[in-house]
């Protein structure tokens, strides 16, 4: 009878460390999911942040295209404007030459007078 008893008792400490591992088992898997979990909303949490990142460079890059956009604008309206300055400057007469004209027509006239 004894030796019955050594025998359910072993087949009792053998179940109970099956179960205390199956328990470790079951602790360790519980852990890996809250893990996954974290791992999960970390994941969406910087998938957000990205996609907020990229909305706003778009918007910058239009915001830039826009500015570019007038700066070209304003640029190509100063060139009209000095082509013009460069034009009237070709028509006007510097105010030596004029004088000299001046004194010229001023010549003429006595000897026609």
């Amino acid at each position: 009878m004894i030796n019955m008893n050594k025998k359910d008792n072993k087949e009792t400490d053998v179940e109970m460390l099956a179960r205390l591992i199956a328990d470790g088992f079951s602790g360790m898997q519980k852990q890996i999911n809250g893990l996954q979990a974290q791992l999960a909303g970390t994941q969406n949490s910087l998938q957000n942040q990205t996609d907020d990142l990229q909305s706003e460079m778009r918007a910058g890059f239009e915001n830039n295209r826009i500015e570019h956009k007038e700066m070209n604008e304003h640029l190509e309206s100063l060139d009209r404007k000095q082509m013009g300055a460069l034009e009237s400057l070709d028509e006007t007469v510097l105010k030596s030459d004029f004088d000299e004209l001046e004194g010229r027509v001023v010549v003429l006239e006595t000897k026609f007078a």
